[in-house]
């Protein structure tokens, strides 16, 4: 996959080729309409739906009160690369999804709280949806359900 940090605005978008707009990671603007206050976990702001019907989130906190963290990590000897996007640079970051790893024992520690498809029983609804990271994968990778499936990154 091409690095589009650069191509993306302030909010983590840009339009494809095709002109649907659409999200690399959580909404980081205070000017995004009704997906205003994702990136504050208090608010747990509804953004969308995935493909398979399922719900995706911004920020959000369990019913601990923890944040929802991505039990991805980073593989050890990766060389890790830095992206300047219009909100500024993050470093210290994979290339490619292949330099991460989903570590099963720390979801079953508890240490974080998402399974592979960045999905968990919201603390509210009670039903599985989707949420948006700090860190890697930032937006879901898979689909929980089978519905609806189609390629990541697809704006179609």
């Amino acid at each position: 996959m091409p690095n589009e940090g650069a191509s993306l605005d302030s909010c983590f978008g840009h339009s494809a080729p095709g002109g649907a707009y659409h999200y690399h990671a959580n909404i980081n603007c205070t000017s995004a309409g009704a997906a205003a206050g994702a990136n504050d976990p208090d608010r747990c702001v509804l953004i969308g739906y995935m493909a398979d019907g399922f719900p995706v989130y911004g920020f959000c906190k369990d019913s601990a009160g923890k944040q929802m963290t991505s039990c991805y990590s980073l593989n050890s000897g990766v060389t890790t690369v830095s992206v300047t996007t219009a909100a500024g640079t993050v470093s210290g970051i994979g290339s490619s999804s292949s330099d991460y790893t989903y570590d099963t024992s720390a979801f079953t520690a508890g240490t974080c709280n998402l399974d592979k498809a960045s999905g968990a029983i919201h603390p509210t609804t009670n039903t599985y949806s989707y949420f948006m990271t700090t860190e890697y994968p930032w937006t879901p990778i898979e689909l929980f359900g089978s519905e609806g499936a189609q390629s990541y990154c697809s704006a179609a």
